[in-house]
């Protein structure tokens, strides 16, 4: 661990913001500009491990959006790197769900903003590999809590270096039940082989936990919860709560889906499960679908389906209306002829 005021590069450590078994995260101040951030110190075991980090670090430093912690810059210190990142002021969700009971409403604004900030990196090409509560933290602004995804691309180095049911590799965070929770099973087999479903697992497990206040995947111990993962073994969401919309429960199966060919492909179609059969206000931040919807089979198009009124009667064209009321009014004529 650094001491207190040591300084690296300009910037001067002011206090531990939290450890685990990679290192330490610091709360440091840049002397020159005053600015305050958070600084994730890496202790790497070998020169590659160093260098991938490196080169996964620039990549991330390419993401920009509300809902992701911001990579500044990566500095070295006794030849092990030292991420300079965005300082957030708040707790971590996991922190936050110890006590908080999110409403359906508030679950799922939060959720649709974790899932815009993975969306935006799953488009630049980055799969974060470890999202779980401990890896978002809850930004306090004015406005209330943000979420923002903390970590991409990280777990792929750790990763890389062992087996994913390793001691090292389960207890890398400190908090060993953690990341088995929320792994898809086919990162449990093989964490090489790795993609963007795998996130999309990890998303099932967060709305889960949200909705639910509980986790998905639970055991007395990481053997346990790595079964209950491999066997797609958790509890139905309508036994805990029987009036959750459906549409929250094929969001959720969608996502937790053994077989990840069976599973769903990204994150526009999570999105486009909770839009269906009208999803919630959308806040500023929070993501919507940049694809079209999914094409319907033919034949099941309703004409109409899904739209207001008011805007089905508006696409309806002027002309078509004059034409049904000409004849419209012809027919009463008619009738009050015939009936003289």
């Amino acid at each position: 661990m650094l001491d207190l005021g040591t300084t690296l590069q300009g910037y001067r450590i002011e206090s531990v913001l939290g450890h685990g078994a990679m290192g330490e995260v610091y709360k440091v101040r840049h002397l020159d500009r005053g600015t305050v951030h958070a600084m994730k110190y890496l202790a790497l075991p070998s020169r590659k491990v160093r260098q991938r980090i490196q080169r996964e670090a620039q990549s991330q430093s390419r993401l920009s959006h509300p809902n992701v912690v911001g990579l500044l810059e990566v500095i070295e210190y006794d030849g092990d790197p030292a991420l300079i990142m965005e300082y957030v002021e708040g707790p971590t969700l996991e922190q936050w769900l110890e006590t908080a009971k999110p409403t359906l409403q508030e679950a799922e604004s939060i959720f649709r903003q974790i899932l815009a900030g993975v969306a935006h990196a799953h488009r630049k090409g980055l799969v974060h590999r470890d999202l779980k509560p401990a890896n978002v933290l809850m930004s306090r602004t004015r406005t209330g809590l943000v979420p923002k995804v903390a970590d991409f691309g990280i777990a792929k180095i750790v990763d890389a270096s062992g087996p994913v049911g390793s001691q090292a590799a389960l207890t890398r965070t400190g908090t060993s039940l953690g990341s088995p929770a929320y792994m898809a099973p086919e990162q449990i087999r093989d964490a090489r082989e790795v993609d963007a479903t795998a996130d999309v697992w990890s998303l099932g497990c967060l709305l889960y936990e949200l909705l639910l206040h509980r986790r998905a995947f639970e055991g007395a111990d990481v053997l346990d919860v790595m079964n209950a993962v491999q066997d797609g073994r958790f509890t139905a969401p309508r036994e805990l709560k029987p009036e959750l919309p459906e549409r929250f429960v094929r969001a959720i199966d969608g996502c937790l889906k053994i077989d990840k060919d069976d599973r769903f492909e990204s994150c526009d179609e999570i999105i486009a499960a909770l839009d269906d059969g009208g999803g919630a206000t959308v806040a500023t931040g929070e993501y919507r679908s940049e694809s079209p919807p999914p094409a319907r089979r033919a034949g099941s198009e309703v004409p109409g389906a899904g739209r207001p009124a008011s805007s089905v009667a508006a696409t309806v064209p002027p002309l078509a209306v004059a034409i049904g009321a000409g004849i419209l009014v012809l027919i009463i004529a008619l009738a009050a002829v015939l009936l003289r």
